[in-house]
């Protein structure tokens, strides 16, 4: 076994890891987010949690600089004296006003806030204000973390309500905001005279994103609190998208009340309504985007399932961080235009490889399978991928991270078999036949040309430390890639039993009933019968404890079942009775039934019974039994002439029984019982059968539809499809498999009326768990299951690189899918007018259910 070390990283290997490193990632994240925060701008702001608006305001200049002091805002400002709130800080009004500020920034960067919106009482000044001492602190000192100030506001209505409303940050939204205010406060401490309603309709005609604040503080569910005709004008679909909440734990009972008001789904927010430092990143969530500004909020809010959460991310996730692939003159992927190595990393999440046929996207899957596995469905293939430079895989592992580097052999010649480099003709015969074996390229590639290393620093130089149990730990890190070819190839015959049986007992150690079967004599073979039986249904009852969860998790989309009644093989009889080497047409013991009629005869008694009630009254010689199911006369040669003066027997019903007998003795005998036993056990692999069955009700459509569940193996090719990969998402997510899942175009053949409703519903739903890339030329898998990366691909026919990455909520990406996926903007503007009628006509019954 090849030992463990530590070194320093060879040139190559800094390169391949730096690289990754150091690319830009354009992929969307989570970003702590906090909602409604007040600044010193706020009328009742009081800066320190035990303090009152009052405490503020009497507070001196002295004592906010000691506060800024202990909370180490400065790096070097000793002396208040030292600090002048000139330059940047002239708008402000007054040094105290400064100096709380930056106290306010200082909190949002400790607390790691990423988005804060900003949503002081009736005005908006404290927005630039907060984003000038962010801004300034992290010019002072190097920060992990840069809070981006998003532009809101917070009003008091007429109704007792507050609501917030968050802007696109703009001179003329800020106008706006400034005017309407001027127009509609009363005064800045008692708000508006508006009702809560007519202030979410000015906000959402702006195009803002207006929502009611700390909705579990109100008491607006209050009996005497309006009436229930303008509650269900204020709560109603048109109204209200939004509802904020101190404590997210009230959402269940806010969510009823809303609820009796509206047919739609209400959506939630964290108020965080801090009015001091203390409270500042208590209470946040999480939005996802690629960059930290109005539209990235606005669009997490319309896939809000997926792009909003409550929880931080975990930390213990595994993952392909990305790849690099030395330039090789015949490599195929490369840099630019054939140019510099190809490099591309990788989101956590959901990952699409787009672009037009032959650009790539495929190879660049492959790859890292082999590099993972070291799997190579053929020769073709591996010739293709071994023409490239060397690879690295860059992967996470709970947090750790490990280098996978593999070696690509150097072909002195062209005409060479790549073969040769993984152990065949090593030497050099002319006639030499070579023959392509998956297993074995596997095994020589993992043994001489991959390796795995644990990467560490060590005063700032990359070291790598050697993992010796190479095999055990790429296990961990990735199972197979899967095409749609093969699935469909896997979900058309008897492959799906075999794969069934592999993704569900694999890791899982249950008694075999073979193992039941040993046995040394004829007299022991009576017992084992009842011992397999009662195996046999231990067997079932323990597979079914592991299906049974699966399914109910799965219901209404598919099902796994599981029987012991698939048709076996027939035992061969005439091996047990007469041995390898006789003549079906000579007679047995001297009667008018010749050795191939005692077979025929034996196999229709087998297929009366099961194997163990057939051995059963063979051992017993029950020969009664055996007349009553079949009459053993009407396989006899009838008598002539030539029988009788030969000395033959002729069988009747006197003598049949004894006859009978003589068989049963001869077919189980202590010199054949080896051929008895190894039918027993092959018996019980056989009948043994794992299958896979379909909801085809199971789609988008306005009505619903009992289940119609049909076995995988006689769907259509695009049922197939869907069915093996819902089964696989499915599954990885019920057995908490999270290792990345690589599938190469499964839109090939897929049926479109099932795409939305299973595929990208268990995408949206795996991608927060378990790593997906995905090569693909579906534009609803794409956008609907919302990729967190969208990777663009494009070749000029000798080599394929990446055009460009990013998040598709970015106009840029979303021209590329249009471009790529929709056959560009002219066909996609053609096809909503071709909807557009069609469209409005759902919209209206959506409506009209209301």
């Amino acid at each position: 076994m090849e030992a463990s070390f530590i070194k320093k990283a060879l040139n190559d290997e800094k390169a391949a890891y730096e690289a990754i490193k150091q690319r830009k990632e354009k992929f969307g994240v989570f970003y702590k987010t906090c909602f409604h925060v007040h600044t010193p701008e706020s009328y009742d702001y009081k800066l320190k949690n035990d303090w009152d608006k009052n405490r503020y305001i009497a507070s001196t200049d002295q004592e906010i600089f000691e506060l800024c002091i202990r909370r180490n805002v400065f790096p070097s400002v000793l002396k208040i004296e030292d600090f002048e709130p000139i330059g940047v800080f002239c708008d402000y009004n007054s040094r105290k006003e400064v100096l709380s500020f930056l106290l306010l920034a200082e909190e949002l960067i400790v607390k790691d806030v990423e988005i804060v919106v900003v949503s002081d009482h009736h005005t908006i000044q404290g927005v630039p204000k907060l984003e000038i001492a962010i801004k300034h602190l992290c010019q002072m000192k190097n920060r992990n973390t840069y809070p981006e100030v998003i532009l809101g506001v917070e009003i008091s209505c007429a109704d007792k309500n507050h609501v917030v409303g968050v802007f696109e940050s703009s001179d003329e939204n800020n106008r706006m905001i400034n005017n309407w205010l001027k127009d509609n406060l009363l005064n800045i401490e008692e708000g508006t005279y508006e009702t809560s309603r007519e202030v979410l309709q000015f906000i959402n005609s702006f195009g803002g994103i207006g929502y009611l604040a700390h909705l579990d503080t109100s008491n607006v569910f209050k009996e005497q609190f309006l009436n229930r005709a303008y509650k269900q004008k204020l709560f109603s679909n048109e109204t209200l998208h939004l509802v904020g909440l101190s404590d997210y734990n009230n959402h269940g009972y806010i969510k009823s009340r809303v609820m009796k008001y509206r047919s739609n789904e209400i959506k939630f927010l964290i108020d965080n309504d801090a009015h001091d430092l203390e409270s500042v990143g208590n209470k946040c969530f999480w939005i996802k985007g690629s960059k930290r500004n109005f539209i990235t909020i606005k669009e997490a809010l319309s896939d809000y399932d997926i792009s909003i959460s409550f929880k931080e991310e975990k930390s213990d996730r595994q993952y392909i961080k990305g790849i690099y692939i030395e330039n090789c003159e015949d490599g195929f992927l490369s840099g630019i235009c054939g140019k510099d190595n190809f490099c591309l990393n990788f989101s956590g999440a959901l990952n699409c490889l787009i672009g037009g046929r032959g650009a790539g996207k495929s190879s660049v899957l492959e790859i890292l399978e082999y590099v993972l596995s070291q799997r190579c469905e053929s020769e073709k293939l591996l010739d293709f991928i071994c023409a490239h430079g060397n690879t690295w895989v860059l992967y996470d592992f709970q947090g750790d991270e490990y280098l996978i580097e593999m070696r690509m052999p150097f072909k002195q010649d062209n005409g060479e078999n790549i073969l040769r480099y993984f152990g065949q003709n090593q030497s050099d015969r002319y006639q030499y036949s070579y023959r392509y074996s998956k297993e074995s390229v596997e095994e020589f590639a993992l043994k001489q040309y991959m390796k795995i290393s644990k990467v560490t620093y060590r005063d700032g130089d990359l070291w790598l430390e050697t993992i010796p149990n190479k095999k055990e730990m790429l296990k961990k890190f990735f199972d197979t890639r899967y095409s749609v070819n093969e699935l469909v190839n896997t979900a058309s015959g008897e492959q799906i039993n075999k794969f069934l049986y592999e993704v569900l007992l694999q890791n899982r150690t249950l008694a075999r009933p073979a193992d039941v079967i040993s046995v040394r004599s004829k007299s022991g073979l009576r017992k084992i019968l009842s011992d397999v039986k009662g195996a046999l249904q231990l067997r079932q009852e323990a597979v079914n404890t592991i299906i049974r969860p699966f399914n109910a998790n799965q219901q209404g989309i598919l099902r796994i079942v599981y029987s012991q009644r698939k048709i076996p093989n027939e035992p061969d009889l005439g091996r047990w009775i007469f041995g390898m080497d006789y003549k079906e047409e000579s007679l047995f013991h001297n009667y008018n039934i010749t050795k191939g009629n005692v077979i025929g005869y034996l196999l229709n008694l087998y297929d009366k019974n099961e194997i163990f009630d057939f051995l059963d009254m063979v051992i017993s010689k029950k020969s009664d039994k055996a007349k009553q199911l079949i009459n053993i006369l009407g396989f006899c040669t009838d008598m002539n002439q030539n029988l009788i003066d030969k000395g033959i027997y002729e069988l009747n019903s006197d003598n049949s029984s004894s006859l009978i007998k003589t068989i049963f003795s001869e077919l189980i005998t202590d010199d054949n019982l080896n051929n008895i036993i190894y039918y027993l056990r092959q018996y019980i692999q056989d009948i043994e059968e794992f299958s896979l069955e379909f909801n085809l009700n199971n789609k988008e459509s306005n009505n619903r539809m009992s289940p119609f569940y049909k076995d995988v193996r006689i769907l259509s090719l695009g049922q197939k499809v869907v069915a093996m990969l819902s089964f696989i998402l499915g599954f990885s997510e019920y057995s908490k498999d999270y290792r990345p899942l690589i599938i190469d175009q499964p839109e090939d053949n897929l049926d479109n009326l099932y795409i939305y409703r299973n595929l990208v519903k268990q995408l949206r739903g795996v991608k927060e768990k378990r790593q997906v890339i995905i090569a693909t030329h579906s534009a609803t898998i794409v956008t609907n299951a919302k990729a967190d990366q969208v990777c663009v691909m494009v070749s000029d026919d000798k080599h394929g690189w990446i055009d460009r990455t990013g998040y598709p909520g970015e106009n840029g990406i979303k021209n590329q899918i249009i471009n790529y996926l929709e056959g560009g903007k002219d066909s996609f503007i053609h096809k909503l007018s071709v909807y557009e009628e069609a469209l409005e006509l759902v919209v209206k019954k959506k409506e009209d259910c209301v």
